[in-house]
């Protein structure tokens, strides 16, 4: 009878400790990082310790993906896509491990400069979070400390200033006080013979609306004819005068005496100011008419929806068409964000519902779409 009794005791206490092992080995599971900021296209490494269970992973926005790096999953490379947050989390049964990745696209405001010897200018950052190294390709050259450039003797030296892993760059070009300033060249947008082409009238500027990363050009069919394959380029040049970037749009069909818009993404790289250019246009189809609607905009309370939808109305009964939209974002008032969606197909005489795909605004589950609060959207091109 004693030896059962100690034999039960025995058993408690082997049972008692497996208990606390278990205990034990899951409060010791966990993520490697809660938290971590990321520049554009970098990636970190996020690990589940103190489990061999398999691990599922998950991201809540578009901002970066996930990759397993193991069969079990326990860990799992996550890579910054676009600006924007996104949680990431990694399960484990019912069990959740998390990670807030903030992804940043820092930029410097000049990628080009020009100094005589003995001035000074300070770049600046933005975009990003937390500490920039500052380095010169050539400190006899300028030197730079937290973003002031000391231009000291004549030469060309690249200023580098890095930040959340991403290094941007600046070119610095160094004059004695007596060199000419040097031909950086510019745009040209006419034909030089003070004569303006006949093509040059077809299309008359309404209105510039910019967002803090895109512009929409609306323009005017002035000439009286209906026009097709019309390309106008937009062209960025820095405080120099020089060229920074050259981006286009197309636009297939504009109506004679109808208004149209032209979308363009502005580079990353800094810029001064901008112009832009058209390209001669072709003449359209004089008896074909876009006959779209657009009969109803909605925003959609919903995460895990596209934020924008819209009912179009094809009232053409012999074309089925194809066409793009642009939606502008707007916050009290203000355009805080453009975008284009393509290729929209709807048959002759119906209605179609189309949602506007775009992941760049952060949702609020009690809120809503914080980053804007009414959208319009408007019908771009049309064709058969």
């Amino acid at each position: 009878m004693k030896k059962k009794s100690i034999l039960r005791i025995i058993l408690f206490v082997v049972l008692i400790a497996a208990l606390q092992i278990s205990v034990s080995a899951e409060a010791k599971t966990k993520i490697n990082k809660s938290s971590v900021t990321l520049g554009i296209g970098k990636t970190y490494d996020l690990k589940i310790t103190g489990t061999k269970k398999k691990v599922s992973w998950s991201v809540s926005r578009k901002a970066v993906s996930v990759k397993k790096l193991t069969k079990t999953g326990t860990r799992a490379r996550v890579k910054a896509v676009k600006a924007g947050k996104a949680i990431v989390t990694g399960k484990i049964g019912n069990k959740k491990y998390q990670c807030k990745v903030i992804v940043v696209n820092p930029k410097l405001n000049r990628s080009s400069l020009t100094l005589k010897t003995g001035q000074s200018y300070t770049l600046k950052m933005s975009g990003g979070t937390g500490r920039i190294v500052w380095s010169s390709g050539n400190s006899a050259v300028a030197g730079v400390s937290k973003g002031k450039i000391s231009a000291k003797k004549s030469g060309t030296v690249i200023i580098s200033a890095k930040q959340n892993g991403i290094t941007k760059k600046c070119r610095v070009t160094v004059q004695t006080p007596n060199n000419p300033k040097p031909d950086n060249g510019g745009s040209n947008t006419g034909n030089n013979t003070g004569k303006k082409e006949e093509w040059e009238s077809f299309l008359r500027k309404e209105e510039v609306i910019e967002a803090p990363d895109s512009f929409a050009l609306k323009m005017k069919n002035i000439s009286g004819r209906n026009l097709g394959n019309v390309i106008i380029y937009m062209n960025f040049y820095d405080a120099q005068g020089v060229k920074v970037k050259s981006v286009l749009d197309l636009v297939n069909g504009v109506q004679a005496g109808t208004d149209t818009y032209f979308y363009f993404k502005k580079p990353e790289a800094a810029y001064d100011k901008y112009d832009f250019t058209i390209q001669k246009p072709e003449y359209g189809d004089k008896d074909r008419k876009t006959e779209l609607v657009i009969e109803k905009t909605e925003i959609i309370q919903n995460r895990w929806a596209s934020p924008v939808k819209i009912t179009v109305l094809n009232q053409s009964k012999e074309h089925r068409l194809m066409f793009d939209t642009l939606t502008f974002y707007y916050k009290n008032g203000k355009c805080v964000g453009l975008n284009k969606n393509v290729f929209h197909i709807i048959d002759t005489y119906s209605r179609g519902e189309y949602s506007l795909v775009d992941t760049q605004f952060s949702y609020n589950q009690e809120l809503g779409y914080t980053e804007f609060d009414s959208v319009k959207v408007v019908i771009m091109v049309a064709r058969k």
